[in-house]
C-alpha cells in the first residue's frame, strides 16, 4: 500500500561549530539545503538561507520565522537532508559576485530584488536583505564550503506526528576538507621553514547541526 503523504514545515533550529583555531568564530555563513525526493516524483528541493553567527554558533532562539524556516512540504515515503555550510562570507567574495559573471549576476539580482521589494531594484547592494544575497552570491562568487551533513528521515519517524507536533534531529557537521594551520619558523640558513598542521581531518566531526520538523 502507498505510504500516505505528510505536509511539514522543516526549520534549521540550531548550529554550533567546535573551536577550530583557524575557523572564524562571527560572521555570515551561507547554508545550502536539498531536500532528498520528498515524494517518488520529486527528485530534490533546495534552498540557501545567509546565516549570522555568533562565537561559532547560531540559534533560531529570538530570529524571526524566515529566518529559519527551510522547506515546507508534502512528504510521501523516506526522505532526507544534504546540507553545506560556507565558511564566512567576506566583502571580497560578495565583490566578486558582483564582478564575475556580471550580466547573469545582474539579472539574478534584478529578480530576486525585484521580488524583495516588489519592483526593479537600483539602489545601493548593502541595502538589500541578506536572504536576498544570499540566494544571489550562491554559485556566483568563490564560497568556500567547510562541513557538510546528511540526515535520513525515514518516513516512520514523522507518521504518527499530528499537526503542530514537533520532532527534533540533530546530525553531525562532517569536515568538507581538511582543516589545517601553518607555522612559519626562522632558521640558521637562509629563509625559514613551515611545517603544517592538520587541526581537523576531511570527513571528521567539526559541529553539530539541528532540524525541527513540525507537523501542520
Amino acid at each position: 500500500m502507498a505510504s500516505t503523504k505528510k505536509d511539514v514545515e522543516i526549520k534549521v533550529a540550531e548550529i554550533k561549530l567546535n573551536n577550530i583555531k583557524t575557523l572564524q568564530r562571527t560572521g555570515v555563513r551561507i547554508l545550502e539545503s536539498r531536500l532528498i525526493y520528498p515524494r517518488p516524483t520529486v527528485a530534490q528541493k533546495a534552498t540557501s538561507i545567509s546565516l549570522q553567527f555568533d562565537d561559532g554558533s547560531w540559534t533560531s532562539n529570538g530570529k524571526s520565522w524566515t529566518e529559519s524556516v527551510l522547506f515546507k512540504e508534502s512528504i510521501q515515503g523516506d526522505t532526507g537532508l544534504e546540507i553545506t555550510l560556507s565558511d564566512i562570507v567576506s566583502d571580497k567574495s560578495i565583490d566578486e559576485a558582483l564582478t564575475s559573471g556580471a550580466a547573469a549576476f545582474v539579472k539574478v539580482m534584478g529578480q530576486l530584488a525585484s521580488e524583495a521589494f516588489g519592483e526593479r531594484y537600483l539602489g545601493p547592494f548593502a541595502d538589500i536583505p541578506a536572504s536576498v544575497i544570499s540566494k544571489a552570491i550562491t554559485g556566483k562568487a568563490q564560497i568556500k564550503i567547510i562541513a557538510t551533513a546528511i540526515q535520513d528521515i525515514p518516513s516512520l519517524q514523522i507518521a504518527d506526528l499530528r499537526a503542530g507536533d514537533i520532532s527534533i534531529i540533530e546530525a553531525p557537521l562532517l569536515a568538507k576538507s581538511a582543516i589545517t594551520t601553518t607555522t612559519n619558523r626562522q632558521t640558521r640558513s637562509a629563509g625559514g621553514r613551515s611545517t603544517s598542521k592538520t587541526l581537523a581531518a576531511k570527513g571528521s566531526e567539526i559541529g553539530t547541526v539541528k532540524f525541527q520538523i513540525r507537523a501542520i
